[in-house]
C-alpha cells in the first residue's frame, strides 16, 4: 500500500492471467484483483466461480465479496444452490453479508429455514442481521421456533462481543 500511495507505479491488469492452468497463479490474481479493486475484472471473476478447482472458487467468491457489489448476488446465489461444499456455502454467506440489496433477503430467509448445521444457521443469521430491521425481524421469527437460532440471535445482539 505504501508503494502505491508514495511511488506511482503501473498496476498490471491481473485479470489477464485468470485463464492460467496454474491454480496458484489464478488464486494470486484473484487476491490482487480484490486488493487493488480492479472492478473491470468483475465479469471474469464471476465466471471463475465455476472453476473446476474448489480452492479457486473460494478465492473467486472472496474477490467478489471484497467489491461489495450487489450485482454479483445472482451469481453467488446460483453458486450456493449448485454446490454441496459447505466451505463454499459459508464463503457465499459471508459475501452476502457485505451486500445490501433487499432482493437477497428472501434467499437468506430460505437458507435459514433449511439450514441443517449450526454453522450455516449462524452465518445466515449474521448475514441477515447486516440487512437491518428486516433481517432482524426474520431472525426473531425463526428464534421463536428454533432454539439454535435463539442462541445465535442472543449472541449476535450481545454488545460485549
Amino acid at each position: 500500500h505504501y508503494l502505491i500511495t508514495h511511488h506511482p507505479i503501473k498496476i498490471p491488469e491481473f485479470s489477464t492471467w485468470l485463464n492460467s492452468d496454474n491454480h496458484s497463479v489464478v488464486i494470486f490474481c484473484l487476491q490482487m484483483i480484490a486488493i487493488f479493486k480492479q472492478i473491470s475484472a468483475i465479469e471474469k471473476v464471476e465466471q471463475i466461480i465455476n472453476h473446476p478447482d474448489e480452492e479457486v472458487q473460494k478465492y473467486a467468491i472472496r474477490c467478489l465479496s471484497a467489491f461489495e457489489y450487489d450485482e454479483c448476488s445472482p451469481y453467488l446465489i446460483e453458486k450456493y444452490k449448485q454446490t454441496t461444499n459447505e466451505t463454499l456455502k459459508l464463503e457465499i454467506l459471508d459475501a452476502m453479508a457485505k451486500m445490501s440489496s433487499p432482493a437477497n433477503i428472501p434467499f437468506l430467509e430460505k437458507i435459514l429455514s433449511e439450514a441443517d448445521t449450526f454453522t450455516l444457521k449462524f452465518k445466515t443469521a449474521k448475514a441477515l442481521k447486516s440487512y437491518g430491521a428486516t433481517g432482524n425481524f426474520i431472525i426473531e421469527k425463526f428464534a421463536r421456533k428454533d432454539e439454535e437460532v435463539l442462541q445465535i440471535r442472543n449472541h449476535l445482539n450481545d454488545k460485549r462481543i
